[in-house]
């Protein structure tokens, strides 16, 4: 774009990626816009692989690259030390595992351009880099939400962490990312995203999406398993209890072994139906169908309780 006063910091937090980080910074490296316009940080937290020395290196051939090393190990950190580098107003978050699309920097600035967000969200598609997708696999999974088919408000949902673009003073405004929330090494964890979003709306802030901007998300071969979406679902229904709150009605240990065996029952029965009238559902899907929304509630069952007992 020409003549244009508005720049972009570009953020990508990694951690022991080394076998992939060179095709997210190799998208970066070829955007259509002039690299004098944006910016990319490399917030290297702790990786003991090579991606210092792999990220150096495109610092030595791009004048607009640069690396910082963030020591607190954890995503949160890692995503609040990028803001705290950033030379620009607006930054972008776009995750190590991933490629931005080619015109991902220029379409960021018409959207800032022309809309009055204080952060705003595109897409996510699946990408599988080495692999097939499993037949079980759903062909969605890996993709977010397309809340809309143009440019507007978000008014309900919350755009993915690892396509966004926040003003930089609004992030500062509520604190960053909360450090209590989000992966750390390789735990997993969810939910400073929407914890940030639901305090930016609370401070009066406007949250946009945009689905042309675009990345491509790895699904690497560990999230093609039914282990990884087992305990990706207790990690998200734990994590709920931190972002939204614990529910004032307490949960006895009567009524969750009553709340469990009803899951139980539904799950199996709502299974049965499926293999009696869907072509293509597999043991997979049954096996999630049945344990994924356990693992959930689990998860929330005893963050709850964890929480109660350090009142």
């Amino acid at each position: 774009m020409e003549n244009i006063n508005t720049r972009l910091s570009v953020i990508i937090c990694t951690y022991n990626r080394d076998y992939i980080l060179s095709d997210c910074l190799d998208s970066l490296v070829n955007q259509t816009a002039d690299k004098s316009l944006y910016e990319v940080i490399v917030v290297n937290n702790n990786s003991t692989d090579r991606t210092q020395e792999i990220a150096l290196e495109y610092v030595k051939n791009d004048s607009n690259f640069r690396v910082v090393c963030e020591s607190n190990q954890g995503l949160s950190y890692a995503r609040n030390r990028g803001y705290f580098e950033a030379q620009y107003e607006w930054v972008a978050y776009v995750d190590d595992d991933a490629k931005a699309d080619t015109s991902f920097v220029d379409r960021a600035f018409s959207t800032i351009e022309k809309y009055k967000f204080d952060c705003f969200g595109g897409m996510y598609y699946p990408w599988y880099r080495n692999s097939v997708r499993p037949k079980w696999l759903s062909e969605t999974f890996g993709q977010s939400t397309k809340f809309y088919e143009e440019v507007t408000v978000l008014t309900n949902g919350y755009v993915s962490g690892g396509v966004c673009v926040y003003k930089k003073s609004a992030l500062y405004s509520i604190g960053g990312f909360p450090l209590d929330l989000g992966m750390t090494g390789t735990k997993i964890a969810y939910g400073e995203e929407t914890y940030v979003q639901n305090k930016l709306v609370e401070n009066g802030f406007t949250i946009g999406f945009d689905p042309a901007l675009c990345i491509v998300h790895l699904v690497p071969e560990y999230k093609q398993t039914l282990k990884w979406h087992i305990k990706a679902a207790y990690a998200h229904g734990r994590d709920s209890v931190k972002i939204f709150g614990m529910a004032k009605q307490n949960i006895t240990l009567i009524k969750y072994c009553k709340i469990t065996m009803k899951m139980v029952v539904y799950n199996i029965g709502g299974s049965i139906v499926k293999i009696m009238s869907i072509k293509g559902y597999y043991w997979q899907n049954l096996v999630l169908d049945i344990i994924k929304p356990l693992a959930s509630f689990n998860g929330y069952y005893f963050e709850y309780n964890k929480r109660q007992k350090n009142k």
